[in-house]
Formats: C-alpha cells, sequence, structure tokens
C-alpha cells in the first residue's frame, strides 16, 4: 500500500472513530518579526518558563492546558484546563506568535481531566511553527534556569 494510500485510510478510520487531531505543545512564545528572520542554527528560543509548560492546540487555536505523565511502559498528557486564547494567527505587524510542537495527539473532544495517550513521542524533540509554517527544530534544554529550545535547523529564509 503506497504512503498516500495509508494516510488516506488513516484519515478515514480517524473520521469515523469520532477522532479530532490536536497538536501536543509548548505554550505560545512572542517573538519581534526581526529576530525571527535572523534566527539561525544554534540560537537559543527562551520559552520564559522554569518549567515544563504543555498545552494543546487546534487549527491555530490554543484549547487546553495539561501535564506530563510518565509511566514505567508508557507517556500521557492529563488535561487540567480548557483555555480559549486569541487565535495564533492574529498577529502584529512587529511580532510574531511561534507554536513550539512536539507532536500530533488524536482524541475525541477534550475535557478537563481526560488522559490521552501521546505513546514513545520525544518530547524533547520540538518544531517551531509561525501561522502554520514550520520555520525551525531544535531540541529542549536548560538555559539560565529557564526552559529554551536550540535550535537545530532552520528553513530557508525564501520558503517563509
Amino acid at each position: 500500500m503506497s504512503s498516500t494510500q495509508a494516510l488516506r485510510l488513516r484519515e478515514l478510520v480517524r473520521q469515523r472513530k469520532g477522532l479530532r487531531s490536536y497538536t501536543l505543545a509548548l505554550h505560545p512564545v512572542v517573538v519581534k518579526r526581526r529576530a525571527l528572520k535572523t534566527l539561525a542554527k544554534g540560537d537559543l528560543l527562551l520559552l520564559r518558563s522554569k518549567a515544563l509548560s504543555l498545552c494543546i492546540s487546534m487549527e491555530g487555536r490554543v484549547v487546553a492546558s495539561c501535564d506530563l505523565l510518565v509511566d514505567a511502559d508508557r507517556k500521557r498528557i492529563r488535561v487540567t484546563d480548557l483555555i480559549a486564547l486569541p487565535d495564533l494567527e492574529s498577529e502584529r505587524k512587529k511580532y510574531a506568535i511561534l507554536l513550539p510542537q512536539i507532536t500530533t495527539v488524536e482524541s475525541p473532544e477534550i475535557a478537563v481531566g481526560d488522559l490521552i495517550d501521546i505513546g514513545d513521542v520525544d518530547i524533547s524533540r520540538i518544531t517551531i511553527t509561525n501561522r502554520g509554517r514550520e520555520v525551525a527544530s531544535g531540541h529542549l534544554v536548560v538555559a539560565d534556569k529557564q526552559i529554551a529550545v536550540m535550535i537545530d535547523r532552520c528553513e530557508k529564509k525564501g520558503k517563509r
């Protein structure tokens, strides 16, 4: 079966089960557009947090806060709060809103207290998006007692 057929089959099964696709991410970060344009390999993106703070977004909106639960055999997230933050697409001229994404999860309607299995996802690997486009990827590090993303790869400037 080709990969296109497999992807289509997965989408049909997901729709049949009533599952929705959500993005597991770190909370959005606001940066100056000028800083985004000069982002390069080796740069640090400070997340302004001393603890790992996760969120779930859907279609460009953060819809829930969640905690990471790590058992001996699996990783899960627990939804702690439903939130309605502004659309990540509505930005100002001088600033860009970056969403440090971890993975995509599928679940029926999300409610407080839900447990969602995220499998063997490497939560230290981050893809940074702006307006739905990937702008960089990296990994989590600690810098100045804060969580940060060390940039491993940037998309070409012309592709943004």
